[in-house]
């Protein structure tokens, strides 16, 4: 059942191991995922979508304490895969 408060039209974990996981988010057309930054590093790739933030076929590298947001102000869902090291958790992850 979809959370209809939430960014993500869907989530799907690939691996989670000790030291990292690899996700895919399908972000909702029109959802912006506020500023925050990771305890680690994170890699995005972006499988599908245009927006501000991100661009279809490109990676972007966030480094420790970088902050980031996803701003998609398109029509159409964003899908984007992140590799996040440590594993991505709530306790990982700190919004602004």
């Amino acid at each position: 059942m979809e959370n209809k408060d939430s960014i993500y039209s869907r989530e799907k974990n690939v691996f989670r191991f000790k030291r990292m996981s690899l996700d895919i988010y399908g972000v909702k057309a029109g959802a912006v995922e506020k500023k925050h930054y990771h305890g680690g590093l994170e890699i995005v790739y972006v499988i599908d979508g245009w927006c501000k933030t991100h661009q279809r076929g490109r990676f972007y590298f966030y480094k420790k304490g970088q902050e980031h947001e996803v701003i998609n102000d398109s029509d159409q869902e964003l899908t984007v895969m992140c590799l996040t090291i440590p594993p991505e958790s709530r306790e990982n992850t700190h919004f602004v």
